[in-house]
């Protein structure tokens, strides 16, 4: 259920609740004992809650909240009947500070029930090299809470798993090389501590791992076919 609304004629927001039920049976699970029965059901309930602000003809604040509640009922080698909830609040700032240049800038807050309480920021430089294309600069910090699956999954999950943390960058360009065609070209590094994982050399149970430094290249190609279908392709090297 979705209501928005127009701030002063111009300025979007919104709020909007959201209910999701998931229930996975796996009949045989290969974990350290052999096969088992696996069964996990998942209800959540969420909130979001929206609005965009003009401070300026070159500046616009983005604020919000997010609220997401999920309680798990997990049977097999593990049993478990557990909620989860998430709350976060969060300010991203877009400025045009030259004709051809913009600064994006944010900040977040969450409190989570399992992981604890973090604040990460984020910043992304974007300067226009003509009316087709780009080049950008990406950075933001990780904070990233065990997903239920990780915590709960049967024979798989870890309730004892730590929340990621970390920091990554991007640096691309991006450019339209023909008016139904456009190409994107970005490097990319992280670096993560506590890193979650399916440890394939132990059952696939999930775990932390103590550093993660990943770094790649990744090409994309969006093609127009016609009015209503894109054929996109790409490719990741890491």
């Amino acid at each position: 259920a979705k209501y928005d609304w127009l701030l002063n004629g111009a300025d979007q927001g919104y709020i909007q609740f959201y209910h999701n039920e998931l229930e996975y049976n796996n009949v045989s699970v290969i974990n350290y004992s052999g096969n088992s029965f696996g069964f996990m059901n998942e209800k959540t309930n969420g909130l979001d809650i929206q609005q965009a602000f003009t401070t300026s003809d070159t500046n616009k604040l983005v604020a919000g909240l997010s609220w997401r509640e999920s309680d798990v009922t997990a049977k097999g080698d593990n049993t478990y009947d557990e909620g989860v909830d998430n709350t976060a609040i969060f300010v991203s700032d877009t400025w045009e500070f030259a004709p051809t240049w913009t600064l994006n800038a944010g900040i977040r807050y969450d409190d989570h029930s399992h992981a604890g309480d973090d604040t990460t920021m984020s910043a992304g430089l974007n300067k226009k090299l003509d009316d087709y294309s780009h080049i950008y600069f990406n950075w933001s910090e990780v904070f990233r809470a065990p997903t239920t699956d990780d915590l709960f999954y049967p024979s798989m999950g870890n309730a004892d798993l730590v929340p990621e943390t970390g920091e990554t960058w991007t640096i691309g360009y991006a450019t339209q090389i023909s008016d139904k065609t456009d190409v994107n070209v970005s490097y990319f590094e992280s670096n993560l501590k506590d890193a979650i994982r399916y440890n394939p050399d132990n059952y696939w149970i999930c775990e932390n791992i103590d550093e993660q430094d990943k770094r790649g290249m990744e090409l994309s190609v969006n093609h127009e076919i016609n009015d209503n279908v894109d054929l996109v392709a790409s490719y990741l090297h890491a």
